[in-house]
């Protein structure tokens, strides 16, 4: 048992390193791609900016950001934003300074996985269960996305423009979905403040999938150059359901090659072994 705990430390370490590297490069990237959203070409190529891009995320993170990130995840009363990674890092702290002050009995290699599986369940675990959040309700607006079209569609021919549409549909819906409600309430509000070009733009780096920048496109455009938007939508819900229906018989074929998998294992292998058993220990038997 003791020969398995270099593996087992190998296995954790190797782990903790590549959600490390992944958390840095993926904030590096989302760094990266807002300087060169506000500066442009030459300041995001430069050294400097380059530099900064990558410690940055390594050492702060704002209060905004962290609520935003919060947000994404369907946390919408994101009081304790700004306490998220104090708490987190003082926890860690503090069990890491309790396990090897207290933990004199262990040891050496005891502490490390021990240290290691702390940091692991402390600093990296919330923000993958923020994450595995977020892609849950990007996921889950996308697929209601096509009936927000149709009542956005339905308010359009009555007369309303798209930010009284929104402004409408942001009290009805509240009793249906609360996170479509939540969404259309921050498009609404960010648009009479700077537009809503802005606020779509806003809405697609939040819930980042095909339907909704197909979305936000369609009405950009709309509003941008005078086209219609009534039927732009009717057009966008329609190509949005075949969309999804493709991608169901996508999943639907794809189911017979998976189960083939547990039906090798747990099938076949135990019948071959029925069938051939008898015979073998007869064999055995004889010898």
């Amino acid at each position: 048992m003791i020969g398995l705990y270099p593996i087992l430390l190998m296995i954790v370490v190797s782990l903790g390193v590549m959600l490390i590297f992944q958390s840095v490069f993926l904030a590096r990237k989302r760094v990266k791609t807002l300087l060169w959203a506000l500066d442009g070409d030459d300041r995001g190529n430069s050294y400097f900016y380059r530099i900064k891009g990558f410690l940055l995320p390594l050492f702060s993170m704002s209060s905004y950001d962290v609520e935003e990130k919060f947000i994404a995840a369907g946390f919408y009363e994101a009081k304790l934003a700004p306490y998220y990674f104090p708490l987190k890092y003082v926890s860690a702290v503090i069990l890491l300074l309790l396990l090897w002050y207290f933990g004199v009995e262990l040891e050496l290699l005891d502490k490390v996985i021990y240290s290691m599986l702390i940091l692991i369940g402390l600093v990296i675990v919330p923000d993958a269960y923020l994450d595995v959040r977020k892609r849950m309700l990007s996921t889950k607006i996308s697929r209601q996305l096509p009936y927000l079209i149709d009542l956005l569609s339905v308010c359009v021919q009555t007369g309303l423009t798209i930010e009284a549409s929104m402004f409408y549909l942001t009290k009805e819906m509240v009793d249906f979905d609360k996170d479509m409600a939540f969404m259309l309430k921050k498009v609404s509000d960010k648009s009479q403040i700077s537009g809503i070009e802005k606020a779509l733009n806003d809405l697609l780096l939040r819930v980042q999938t095909n339907e909704m920048r197909s979305f936000v496109f369609s009405l950009t455009q709309s509003v941008k150059y005078g086209t219609s938007i009534q039927y732009a939508l009717e057009t966008l819900a329609k190509d949005i359901r075949e969309v999804q229906i493709l991608e169901l018989e996508e999943k639907i074929g794809k189911l017979s090659a998976k189960m083939s998998i547990p039906l090798i294992l747990f099938i076949m292998f135990p019948v071959v072994i029925l069938i051939t058993a008898p015979g073998i220990m007869r064999v055995m038997g004889n010898v």
